[in-house]
């Protein structure tokens, strides 16, 4: 704060320009006193008004590096991949040789890996449910249909030759 805000203030003893408000601040409770209410919503909008015009631009923060594609992440696509269709999680953790409760790490380091490539999860993976016998339902996913046509025209360095 400037000491514009803060000026001392002697009633009777000199005249205040009007950008000038009587404020007084007490330090062991850190807080104002103002005379009105209105007086106090104008030294806020002074004070924050300042306070926005010399804060420092926020810096940019640098562009998230993607996650490269582990052994699992790579044989869970490239499964999907062939099974040109939906698997259920059951069988993919299987698959991978991890608990059906673990899948959901697999996908999201898979999501990860794809914001390199600018894409989501839901870019690459699509998830979805399927009836099973006795009115069951299991949680199964897919490989997105646009994704396939990437890794089919060579797009995906890391899956190249898996079509």
């Amino acid at each position: 704060m400037t000491a514009e805000y803060t000026a001392a203030y002697t009633p009777g003893k000199c005249s205040l320009p009007s950008s000038f408000i009587a404020v007084k601040y007490v330090p062991r409770d850190k807080s104002w006193i103002f005379d009105t209410p209105a007086e106090a919503a104008q030294f806020f909008r002074l004070v924050n008004a300042e306070r926005l015009a010399t804060a420092p631009a926020e810096p940019v923060p640098p562009a998230r590096k993607s996650s490269p594609l582990s052994d699992a992440d790579r044989s869970m696509l490239v499964r999907l991949l062939k099974q040109q269709g939906s698997l259920p999680g059951t069988e993919l953790a299987n698959h991978l040789g991890i608990r059906p409760s673990e899948l959901g790490n697999v996908v999201v380091s898979i999501a990860r890996w794809g914001g390199g490539y600018g894409l989501t999860r839901r870019d690459i993976i699509l998830k979805g449910r399927r009836r099973v016998g006795g009115g069951k339902s299991v949680r199964t996913l897919r490989l997105a249909p646009s994704f396939i046509k990437k890794i089919q025209a060579g797009t995906i360095k890391e899956l190249k030759g898996s079509a």
